[in-house]
Order: C-alpha cells, then sequence, then structure tokens
C-alpha cells in the first residue's frame, strides 16, 4: 500500500491478534550445604495469553561453568559437590515463542567432614595405656580422595599443667596415651577438610584409681652413715634422733594427699604409729630402748588404697653412762661425818631408773656376788659416811644403767686422827703438905673411837726433869685410867706445875695447873690443918673455948678476982683463937 498515493478512498477490513509477554518468575533458594538436591522452581512464572510455558535453566554446575536444562513442567534438581556460589539463569517461552529471563545466584555450603573416636575401652585403670582411632571419619565434598580429612589430635592437659601427647604424633589416624590421673579423660580431634572447614569429635574416657607403689624408705643421721635405704640395718644411739624419709609413687592428682603410716618398732611396740599427710613423708623419731626395732612404712590414698608394706630395720646401741671424776678431797678426822656427791648422766630415757650407788670398801663383798667393788653400801648420788679409824680408804661411786652398763669414778679419802683435847679440873687447888690432891680428867674429848684408846699421863712437876732427857716438861710420873682422877700427895710445900699428857694413836693435848701446897702449923692447929672441915673447925672452936673457960676458973681461984675481969680476959683469948683459921685460909 505503499504506492498508493491516496490512501484516505482505501477500505479493508481483516484481524489482527496481539498476545502478552510471559512474566519469569524463580523461586528463592536459601544457602544449602553440599551434595544437597535443590530444586529449582520457576512454576511461579506466568502467562497472561494463557497457554503452556517453557523453562530453559541455565545453571552454572561448576566454577565457571555452566549447563542448560530444558525443563518443560519448570522444576529441576540440582545438587553441588563443592561448595561456592553459582548462578542460575531462568528463561521462559510461551506458545507465541515470546519469552522473559531472570537470574540468581545460590551459595553452596561446604559440607563439614565426619569424624568417629573409637577405643578399645570406656574406662581403663589410671597408669594403663589406651589407643584411640579415627579411622571412621571422612568428608563428602572433599576434593582429596586419598586424604578427606587432615586429623589433629587434642589430648587433654594434666593437673600440673603438663599436655598429653600422642605416641604416634598429633596428626595421625591414631593416637596412643597413658592417663596419669584418675577421673574423666576427654580426648579431643580435630578434622579439617579441604575447605578448611574443622570437625571435632571427642571421647570421653575414665580411668579409675590405682594403689600407691614402690615405697622406699631411707634414714637421715644416726650414729654410722646409713646411707643405704632399707632394708638395710641401721645404726642409731638410744635417744638418738633421726628422720625417717618415705617416698613412694601415686596416680598425679592422689601423690599430693598420700597418707604415711609408720610404725617405728613393730617388734616392740605395735600401738606406736606416726602419720603424715604429703607426696611424700618424713618423720623425727627417737628410740628410748636398745636393740633391734623393726620399721613398718605404708602408703594409704584418699580412696583407702594402700600400697604393698615395706620394713627397715634399725639396731638402737645404747649409750653407757658418765661419771665425772673427782677432785682430791680434804681430810676427814676420825668419826667425822665425810659427805661427797657423784655427778653422772646418761640418755633422758635411762637417766630415771639408773642404779646409782657407792661401795665404800673394795675389799669387801657385801652383796654376796663374788664381786667386791659393786656393792651397793650407800644408794643414790651422796654419800654422808665416817670412818673409825684413820687411814686412806678408797671409794667407789658407780653408776649402773638398765643394759648393764656401768660408769664409775674413784675417790680416796684420807680420814685422819684428831687431837684429843685434854681438860682436868682439881677439887682443890691449896692443900697442905701430905693432903691428897683430886684431879679429875672427866671433861677430856676426843672422837668416839678414839676414847677408850685415850692414855693419861701426867708430870707432877713441870720444873723438875724427872727422866733426865732434858725437857722438864714431858716426864710421865704416873698414869691414870681414863674414868679415874688422878688422886697424889705432896710431902713438901710449894706451887706445884702439873701437866695432864693426853695421847691417843699418835696425837697428845697437854693442859697445866697449879696447885699450892702449903706448910702444916704447928700444935693443935696444924694437926687439924688449915683447910680443915667446917667439922673440924668446930671442933676446934669447942676445944678453945674449953681451954679459955679452964683458965679462967683458975684464975679466979688464985686471985679471988671479980666475975668481969673472967670475962674480959676469956672474951680476949676467944678473939685471938678466932684469929688463926683466918689466917690459915688466907694462906
Amino acid at each position: 500500500m505503499t504506492n498508493d498515493v491516496n490512501q484516505s478512498n482505501d477500505m479493508a477490513t481483516f484481524g489482527i491478534f496481539i498476545g502478552s509477554i510471559p512474566v519469569v518468575g524463580l523461586a528463592v533458594v536459601e544457602p544449602t550445604t553440599t551434595s544437597t538436591e535443590v530444586l529449582l522452581d520457576g512454576t511461579s512464572s506466568t502467562d497472561a495469553d494463557g497457554g503452556t510455558l517453557h523453562c530453559t535453566f541455565r545453571v552454572e554446575v561448576d566454577e565457571d561453568k555452566f549447563r542448560t536444562f530444558e525443563e518443560p513442567d519448570c522444576l529441576m534438581l540440582v545438587n553441588w559437590t563443592d561448595d561456592g556460589i553459582f548462578q542460575i539463569d531462568l528463561t521462559i517461552s510461551d506458545e507465541e515463542n515470546d519469552n522473559d529471563q531472570t537470574s540468581m545466584t545460590i551459595e553452596i555450603l561446604n559440607r563439614p567432614g565426619w569424624i568417629n573416636i573409637t577405643s578399645p575401652e570406656t574406662g581403663i585403670l589410671s597408669e594403663t595405656s589406651i589407643t584411640f582411632n579415627a579411622f571412621d571419619s571422612g568428608d563428602q565434598d572433599t576434593l582429596e580422595e586419598s586424604a578427606p580429612l587432615t586429623l589433629l589430635w587434642d589430648p587433654p592437659t594434666r593437673s600440673d599443667g603438663v599436655a598429653y601427647a600422642c605416641d604416634e604424633g598429633p596428626i595421625t589416624m591414631l593416637c596412643t596415651v597413658t592417663p596419669v590421673e584418675e577421673g574423666e579423660f576427654l580426648m579431643e580431634v580435630h578434622g579439617t577438610d579441604d575447605d578448611g572447614a574443622v570437625t571435632t569429635a571427642q571421647f570421653s574416657l575414665q580411668v579409675g584409681n590405682i594403689a600407691p607403689r614402690d615405697p622406699v624408705m631411707s634414714l637421715s643421721g644416726g650414729s654410722a652413715a646409713n646411707i643405704e635405704p632399707a632394708p638395710a640395718i641401721w645404726q642409731v644411739d638410744e635417744d638418738q634422733q633421726v628422720t625417717l624419709i618415705g617416698n613412694g609413687v601415686d596416680t598425679m592428682n592422689d601423690q599430693s594427699s598420700l597418707t604415711w603410716n609408720w610404725n617405728p618398732s613393730s617388734n616392740n611396740n605395735a600401738t606406736w604409729v606416726e602419720s603424715t599427710v604429703g607426696s611424700n613423708s618424713e618423720v623425727e623419731v627417737l628410740w628410748t630402748e636398745s636393740g633391734s626395732h623393726t620399721i613398718n612404712l605404708q602408703m594409704v590414698d584418699d580412696d583407702g588404697l594402700s600400697s604393698d608394706m615395706i620394713l627397715g630395720y634399725v639396731m638402737v646401741n645404747n649409750v653407757p653412762p658418765t661419771s665425772e671424776p673427782f677432785s682430791a678431797q680434804f681430810p676427814v678426822g676420825e668419826d667425822r661425818l665425810f659427805e661427797l656427791t657423784g655427778f653422772y648422766s646418761d640418755t633422758p630415757s635411762d637417766v630415771d631408773s639408773l642404779q646409782v650407788c657407792w661401795d665404800i670398801d673394795l675389799k669387801n663383798d657385801a652383796d654376796d656376788n663374788l664381786v667386791n667393788y659393786d656393792d651397793c653400801d650407800y644408794i643414790g648420788d651422796t654419800i654422808s659416811h665416817s670412818w673409825p679409824e684413820a687411814g686412806a680408804y678408797t671409794i667407789r661411786f658407780h653408776v649402773t644403767d638398765d643394759d648393764g652398763d656401768v660408769a664409775e669414778s674413784l675417790v680416796v679419802v684420807n680420814v685422819v686422827n684428831l687431837r684429843p683435847k685434854a681438860a682436868l679440873e682439881a677439887e682443890k687447888t691449896t692443900v697442905v703438905v701430905g693432903e691428897e690432891v683430886v684431879i679429875w680428867t672427866t671433861e677430856t674429848s676426843d672422837t668416839e673411837s678414839d676414847m677408850s684408846l685415850l692414855m693419861f699421863s701426867w708430870d707432877l712437876d713441870t720444873d723438875t726433869d724427872s727422866n733426865g732427857d732434858g725437857d722438864p716438861a714431858n716426864d710421865m710420873d704416873i698414869f691414870t685410867p681414863r674414868t679415874s682422877p688422878l688422886r697424889h700427895t705432896f710431902d713438901t710445900a710449894g706451887e706445884k706445875h702439873i701437866r695432864l699428857t693426853v695421847t691417843d694413836e699418835g696425837q697428845s693435848s697437854t693442859k697445866d695447873i697449879t696447885i699450892y701446897v702449903i706448910e702444916d702449923k704447928s700444935g693443935f692447929l696444924g694437926m687439924m690443918g688449915e683447910t680443915a672441915g667446917f667439922s673440924n673447925m668446930l671442933i676446934v672452936l669447942i676445944i678453945i673455948v674449953g681451954a679459955i673457960v679452964a683458965v679462967g676458973v683458975t684464975m679466979a681461984k688464985k686471985s679471988g678476982g671479980d666475975e668481969m675481969g673472967f670475962f674480959e680476959s676469956d672474951t680476949s683469948s676467944e678473939d685471938a683463937a678466932e684469929t688463926d683459921p683466918a689466917e690459915l685460909e688466907e694462906e
């Protein structure tokens, strides 16, 4: 009609169909893991003209690799074996061959690998080896079929901070370990796939308690080196403090809480128990009895399990007592008390049971045990004794412990004779010639044992050397018994210087006295003696008075004098007569 110049006059009628373009619709797909079927759904596409739609899916099946899928029903199942973000293109066409197109991306997530840890046991005893394996493991979407996962074992860490390690190394399918603590042992393994994703698996192993073991006993100190551990026989002195040392092995979480039970003398004292708590043990002990002692040691953990009992042996040596030597002693007199204290020592456990004695006569077997020098004449550390005779006496201080060991100290006691002390007392110190002199010696003293031995000798005149030895004062003119006085009469007047000499076994003492011997007066008075007693004086007075009376009578008869003169004469005579005794007393 383009050649018609005037088209306004053209007239024709014909039908024309004008259709609508279809609208594409593609359902959104959430991120999905590899190897999971994903439904691509284009059924939401519409065509206003009605009719049948045809879907063409263009799918990125691998990185930058697309495949086209014709799906008349607009549904398609697809999966990916590797992770990534993949593009989906959908083109729909209607019957008029009209089409519409849309695109979207889908995120395919990595599928983690899997690990199952297996073990031959679910529970073992502590310090027992066990092997875990991870053969049941893999990665479904791996690109490395020969090694789908890289395994890394991660054993737990011990309570002391040290991590367990696999005997085979950390990167392997097997892991052998030896748990040393009781309780849960949580084993882990980490598997890394080719996409770097890590999968972790765990296995809970129950580790049971075991008894402590391998006890070792040693001793520090003693009377010898004692460097060998039990069952060596150690040498220790009585009451010597030493240290018992115990070591042993238990699980790590039990080691520090071990109870150590000691019996330091199980053969002699079963009730003696020493206990400590800790990873090892040290106890300080001493033995108070000499001889062999058996030491027991046993470890017990907090669950009540115990180790084997270990035995040790100690020989406890008796420590003999000691006695200090005596210094030289001052001499002591006969019958005088000699006092001395002995000083001794021993171990504290023996000192109260010591037998402490003195033997004062080493020639006499007082206890009849055929030993002369072990008598207990005095018991205790102090002696108080006297000897009746002079001489040198050796006495023995001896101390004996419960094992029969003896310490001794000897001392010589010099007993000396003491000088007697002479004493005398005269009944009268003035006598007339021929009158007996009586001098007593009863106050003379000496040691008791010497009193019966005293000799009393008298020098009756220390001015005259009667024995001719040149010493006038040492004559033995007369001897008297101890209990009798000196009785002696002098036949000459004058001062008599008398000396008493008292002698015992070698010592002597003197005592002097002066006796006045006066002449006897002539006549009757002389006959009576100046120092006659009171009764003699009365007799003399009576005689004198009688004489005066007789003289007076005679004179009266001759002169026939008066009475007064007679009496005067008598009085004078009487006075004269009474003067003589006074004059004699003065003399």
